[in-house]
């Protein structure tokens, strides 16, 4: 009977102890997710930061860890439970979160001392060796993305798995730090007020298994599955929908990207002269509005090239050109005006759609916009100026072709080709 007992307590402490390191041998830390990677270390996986109102990131305040819970509090007044399972799957409770608090992200550092060792790979993509010398791009990968795969080369590591999310992988030696960093953002399932649910699995990178299920059912993955949607903006915490985009906005579904953008106002130029205007010589003064992308960048990476620190505290960087950038989760956007972009990347989101659609295009009545007495103004002003230039031809025809006066108009419409209205 003893020797029964004593087994049933080792079998006790022994289930106790593999709940809290993971059968895949993830451990809880009070830095993280920790995975012994082989050649490449020790990995951690740093407890999520909530992702505010704004774009601002902000990682937990404080965090205790027992056993296979960690209790996370943040600044704000939200609290995150973090419960890691055997199977390394991370259950993930958010409770108290504040309004602003939209969504998760994620991210592990590893040093440039495995540059040219460590192999990585998203969503089952071929293995690529991170790079030993510096590119001349950051990101190594920045897109929708479900699964990242760390290994060294003898295939030991450790594996990441979303359900859904955001991720990119960067080399911040571009900006004079010594690390690679990978970062996921991912949209935070609301199950009731001031509540959310997430679900992950880290584990070593022989686990093939995905994402483990929520307590509760996520959100359906933006622009995912066979309904259509479209890209929209929501009303603020008070209600207010915002004004970014009030004469028009656009979005343009492509194979590998969603590119959007809004146009507040336009400023008219301070002088007209003989119906035209001279060059914009402020032009970020005169463009209020937004542009933005989800996914790759396509043609907008010229844009991107403009940026080469890295982003302040709150998540904006600014170009030389007085162009500023925010990334906002899975979101990057452009303006002139960054009061426009705190404005609107808290409250994009996506909605059904009647019909699926690659571009869509909305304009507003522009009658009440800044350009708009300038725009009446110049189209009069080239209206009457065509309408002079008309008389001026039939006149010289008369003059100097001796065409008869009756027959000017006719001349002048067989030697233009075109009917006169």
């Amino acid at each position: 009977m003893m020797m029964t007992n004593k087994a049933g307590v080792a079998g006790v402490v022994l289930l106790a102890a593999a709940t809290a390191l993971g059968a895949t041998g993830t451990q809880l830390t009070p830095k993280g997710l920790t995975v012994q990677a082989g050649d490449l270390g020790t990995v951690v996986v740093g407890f999520p930061a909530l992702a505010t109102s704004g774009g601002v990131r902000q990682g937990p305040a404080t965090s205790s860890v027992t056993g296979s819970i960690a209790q996370l509090t943040y600044a704000d007044g939200s609290n995150v439970r973090l419960e890691l399972g055997a199977d390394g799957a991370v259950q993930i409770h958010a409770t108290q979160l504040a309004a602003s608090a939209k969504g998760l992200a994620f991210s592990l550092t590893l040093p440039t001392t495995v540059a040219g060792k460590a192999r990585w790979s998203i969503d089952g993509s071929e293995p690529k060796i991170l790079p030993e010398m510096v590119g001349q791009d950051a990101f190594l990968f920045k897109h929708d993305a479900k699964r990242l795969v760390l290994t060294d080369a003898q295939g030991v590591g450790l594996a990441v798995s979303l359900p859904f999310g955001f991720m990119q992988l960067q080399d911040n030696r571009i900006w004079k730090t010594p690390t690679f960093q990978w970062i996921a953002f991912a949209d935070l399932s609301r199950t009731g007020a001031g509540e959310g649910r997430f679900a992950l699995r880290v584990s070593d990178a022989a686990d093939k298994a995905g994402a483990p299920a929520l307590a509760y059912a996520p959100a359906a993955k933006p622009g995912a599955g066979s309904v259509p949607d479209r890209l929209t903006l929501s009303p603020g915490e008070k209600g207010i929908r915002i004004q970014a985009g009030n004469m028009g906005a656009f979005e343009a579904s492509l194979p590998k990207q969603r590119m959007f953008g809004g146009l507040r106002d336009v400023a008219p130029p301070s002088e007209l002269i003989d119906g035209r205007f001279m060059p914009w010589l402020k032009l970020r003064n005169a463009i209020v509005g937004y542009l933005g992308y989800q996914g790759d960048p396509g043609f907008l990476h010229l844009l991107e090239l403009m940026f080469a620190g890295p982003p302040d505290a709150n998540g904006y960087q600014r170009s030389v050109i007085g162009l500023w950038r925010l990334q906002y989760g899975a979101y990057a956007l452009f303006s002139f005006q960054p009061e426009v972009l705190a404005e609107v990347a808290p409250q994009l989101r996506f909605e059904p759609a009647r019909q699926p659609a690659q571009l869509r295009l909305h304009v507003n009545d522009v009658t009440g916009a800044r350009i708009a007495p300038f725009l009446n103004n110049w189209g009069y002003a080239r209206t009457r100026e065509t309408a002079l230039g008309n008389l001026r031809l039939m006149h010289s025809l008369n003059q100097q072709l001796h065409v008869p006066v009756k027959d000017c108009r006719e001349a002048a419409e067989f030697l233009l080709a075109a009917k006169w209205i």
